[in-house]
């Protein structure tokens, strides 16, 4: 996990995940980036990506991504819109 580590020692105040938390929609895929993401000990925002999409749990897709959203930090404001058809 050396990602994990360079973050962790690093001076963030946030991690911003831009997507494809997953490679084919597996549940499994999405546990193993849970795992790894816990031990950050740092906030972070995820946003979904074309791969995620490929699940086929929908509830899980309905309960573990936002939609579109917002949040505002120190003059920025961040937005995360999540695009794809029938949005």
């Amino acid at each position: 996990m050396p990602l994990i580590t360079s973050i962790k020692t690093g001076d963030f105040d946030f991690v911003l995940h831009g997507g494809d938390m997953s490679d084919g929609g597996l549940i499994k895929e999405f546990d193993i980036f849970q795992d790894v993401m816990k031990n950050l000990e740092t906030p972070y925002f995820t946003v979904i990506g074309n791969h995620d999409l490929l699940a086929t749990d929908a509830p899980l897709c309905r309960n573990v991504w936002r939609r579109n959203y917002t949040f505002e930090y120190k003059e920025c404001k961040f937005i995360f819109l999540i695009m794809w058809y029938g949005n």
